[in-house]
């Protein structure tokens, strides 16, 4: 059984850190994005490596705690709201949106029914 401490995460969040640091620094560097300044390439880069820290040590206990939920219902309301974003897109007048908002509508239904259907159970 593997066991970590507050130590080993601290060390993993700042080799990680200063990983995704330098890498976001080399690419901006390479190919610069337009006001996107120094404190915006660390603070992406804090941000990731708090997720992928989260992600490696409590996962298991983030898992535990949500075994329960149906995912259709996550599922449904991420392509819920896709779809209502790009609806909203092909009201202004944006031609080919409508495409891709009837693909994403049509998820979210089916992902919908999904829910309705195991929650009935």
């Amino acid at each position: 059984m593997e066991t970590s401490t507050k130590q080993d995460k601290l060390l993993f969040f700042g080799i990680t850190f200063a990983a995704l640091a330098a890498f976001t620094f080399i690419i901006n560097y390479v190919n610069p994005i337009i006001d996107f300044s120094i404190e915006y390439v660390f603070l992406l880069a804090i941000i990731m490596a708090g997720i992928i820290t989260i992600l490696k040590f409590d996962l298991g206990k983030i898992t535990e705690k949500y075994k329960n939920i149906n995912p259709y219902l996550i599922s449904g309301i991420i392509w819920s709201i896709l779809a209502i974003m790009k609806w909203l897109k092909y009201l202004n007048k944006d031609n080919f949106d409508w495409i891709i908002a009837s693909i994403f509508t049509i998820v979210a239904i089916i992902n919908w029914l999904g829910y309705f259907k195991k929650s009935d159970k």
